[in-house]
This record gives structure tokens, sequence and C-alpha cells, in this order.
């Protein structure tokens, strides 16, 4: 695939997403270049990791989704390649160089189309596209530590100004967060209109798309450790993408009830987090059970609570210097449902997520248990539109599923939940206690 400026002893890798295999790795590659056969029909991923360098991945759609060779990440493309895939063609083979750039402390790095409209601080939907770049930029490279700063225009106050800027960190750091990104890894940063980066200042008269300039976000690296040894493969990366996409997929059909009073502003489209589960194993429900409600809880481990400022909110326009009215409540009562009651597929899960002596009887899938009542704000509530808590002693556990049968539940938690809960299992509910 041509030259990668000069840089020995890579690694590379390259997975086909459309037959979902690692087709080629290449360990400590002593040439600064590698050839790769591109077969018509074909999407790739093609990551180059060297220690001291940020990582580089690239995708190649070859003949699909309308490209004959879309390549995003190249700095350069022969223009011939258009002849190579022709019709009559099946493989091509392109000339492009692969720039890597070295990491170092301090370094700022682009992110590109993260915008806020005026006075606002929730993200525009391009601008979740952008972190989801970041958030694979961090994936592809683990030893990063990095602070998001953001930046507003110089209308307003300077005081509401870095306010509302630290809003606006939050609000993407919360959004990286709750995709998978470990919150020891990224720090929120409001700079104001400390930093503005063309001429219009304080009583400069400037267009909307001159102003929209200084309303930015950027990433600087304020910790690093770029070791062989912290990376996971590609096989394995895409492997836990496969996943976390079938956690999205987990919904059991889930119906929610708005009621008078409620207010339905942002729908849940939250992916999956990170999930780190303890090491003890279920091995049968009525034998364990005592034994499990004495663990700290089941599944993923209390790691952070999501920031709410990161929720998208709905609000008339008001001056940038008056949006420090709106108070942290305000938007924590935003973006989320606010009924007095939640019901799904005719089970009655109040607020705050409290067992309601809902009398149901059937069976479920246990994903967590928790020995205090998890907030609303929990990921456990963003995944899933259908949670039924059961109280047994001091322990609430967390269920998820309607099965008609047995046999059912087991095929599902085997086939499915085991692979994002580990250590769920199945429990069987009558009139809303648990059968030992």
């Amino acid at each position: 695939l041509g030259q990668a400026k000069g840089i020995h002893n890579a690694l590379i890798e390259v997975y086909n997403n459309t037959s979902e295999e690692l087709i080629m790795i290449l360990e400590d590659h002593p040439d600064p270049g590698f050839k790769l056969p591109l077969v018509k029909g074909n999407h790739y991923t093609i990551l180059v990791r060297k220690e001291g360098f940020i990582a580089k991945r690239l995708e190649a759609y070859v003949d699909i989704e309308g490209c004959i060779l879309c390549f995003e990440g190249l700095d350069l493309v022969n223009p011939a390649v258009s002849d190579n895939l022709s019709e009559k063609n099946t493989i091509g083979v392109i000339l492009a160089n692969i720039t890597m750039e070295k990491a170092f402390k301090g370094q700022k790095l682009e992110i590109n189309n993260l915008y806020y409209d005026f006075a606002r601080w929730h993200l525009r939907d391009e601008s979740r596209d952008e972190l989801d770049k970041v958030l694979t930029m961090m994936k592809d490279n683990p030893g990063f530590i990095v602070e998001l700063g953001s930046h507003t225009d110089s209308r307003g106050s300077s005081k509401s100004n870095r306010i509302l800027s630290d809003k606006r960190a939050r609000s993407a750091v919360s959004y990286l967060i709750n995709k998978g990104l470990d919150k020891k890894r990224i720090v929120a940063k409001g700079y104001g209109e400390e930093v503005i980066i063309n001429h219009c200042k304080n009583n400069v008269d400037c267009a909307e798309e001159e102003h929209q300039v200084n309303r930015r976000t950027e990433l600087k690296i304020i910790g690093l450790s770029q070791q062989a040894d912290e990376w996971m493969s590609l096989d394995e990366m895409k492997r836990k993408e496969k996943m976390e996409e079938l956690l999205e997929e987990i919904q059991f059909s889930g119906q929610i009830k708005v009621g008078e009073g409620q207010v339905l502003v942002a729908s849940k489209n939250t992916p999956v987090d990170s999930i780190q589960i303890i090491n003890d194993t279920i091995t049968s429900t009525k034998d364990k059970l005592a034994e499990v409600f004495q663990s700290e809880e089941i599944g993923e481990q209390e790691g952070h609570e999501i920031d709410e400022k990161g929720k998208e909110v709905v609000k008339d326009v008001v001056k940038e210097d008056e949006q420090i009215a709106i108070t942290s409540n305000d938007i924590e009562k935003e973006g989320i449902i606010i009924p007095t009651e939640q019901t799904i597929e005719g089970q009655v899960i109040s607020k705050e997520k409290e067992p309601t002596g809902n009398k149901f009887s059937g069976i479920k899938i246990a994903i967590k248990i928790s020995h205090e009542a998890l907030p609303e704000s929990h990921d456990i509530f963003q995944r899933h539109d259908n949670i039924y808590i059961v109280k047994e002693g001091t322990a609430n556990i967390y269920t998820i599923g309607i099965f008609k049968d047995r046999a059912e539940a087991e095929e599902f938690l085997k086939t499915s939940v085991k692979l994002v809960y580990p250590t769920a299992f199945i429990v069987e509910i009558v009139d809303g206690n648990l059968l030992r």
C-alpha cells in the first residue's frame, strides 16, 4: 500500500469487515511500505501502529456502498485508481502514502465539525459522528490521557462564557464515557473566550459563521504511555465492537407510555459502555443466589455515573451570557422521561427505579445486583427500556426479558446476553418474588 513515510518496524493489521476476518498481520514490519490487494465488494479496516506515534486507522470501501473506491484516512491516492477498479477488473492495487504523527504531551489533536449552536451546550447530530471518531482514536491509542477543551465565541460576559464552555466540554466528555471510554482517560475543561482564533474578539462586528469558528472543541494529550503490550489486536477490537452492537439490539421490544405531565425530549439511543465484570461465576441459581446477594454486584461494577449534563436539551434561543441562569437541575430534567410512573409491557417502574411490588410472574434474566437503588441516570437504564427490579433482602436484582419458557431464556442467555454480561443468570419470579 505504498510508503509509510519511512517508518520501520510498525504493526500493520488488515481486517475484512465484509467477511469478518483478519486477513493480514505484519508484526515489526521492517520496511516502510506494504502491499494490499483490494477485492471488489469488500470493506477493509487497516490499522498501523508504532510506539511513539499516533495510531493510524484507515477504512477502504471497494465497490461497495456506492463507492468504486473510498479510502478514509489517506492523504494522497493515485488518481488513476478508478481505472484499476473498472468493471472488467475485480482486484486493484493503489499507491498511497500513510502519514503518522509523533505523539507527545501537550500535542493538540484537531476535532473537525464539533460545533455548538449559539448559547447551547448540547451536541448536534454531526458532532456525535465526530466524537465517535475520537472514541475510535482513543481505542487505537490506549496509552493516551487527554483533555477535551471547549471554546466559546466572544459574545456575552467572560464569566458566563467560561461556564458555558465547561458545560459543553462536559457534554462531549459525558458522551464519550457513555460510549465506553474510561473516565480516567479524559478530563473536560472550559476555556470560555480566552483563545479566540480569528479577529472576532469583544466589540468586533462579525458574521455568525465567523463566530462559529471560535465555538470549537479540541483534544490535548496530557498523559502518554504508548506501550505495545497495551495494544489490543484489531481482531479483538472488532469482536468487541460486534458485542457492543449486540447490546444495542437487546431491547426485548420494550414500549414506553408517555402520560400526562411527562416530558419526552430525546430518545434513548446510547450504545454500550465498556463493562467490567467481577470474577464470581454463577453456576446454579438456587445454590448460588444467597452467595450472590453478598457480592458487590453482578454484571458491570460501579465505575462511574454518567453526567446528566450530557443530555440533549431543547430550549428557546437566549443570549450567551443569559445561559448561566439555566441550572444543572434543569439539565437533569431534560433529555430523559420525567414521569410519575413508567409503563413497560404491563410492568410499572417508578422514576427512582425502586421495586414497585408489581406481582409479575415468569422467567427473566438477571444482569445486575446492587445493594443500593441505582439512579435513573445509571447506564443500565439507558441501555434497556424494560428493566424489572426484584427485591430480595437488601439486594436489588435488575432483570430483563420476557420469555415463554425457561428453554427460550436459556438459549437467549447463551447466545446473546452472556456475550455482554458474562455472569448473568436466569431467575424465576412468582407474584413479584424471587423463586429460590
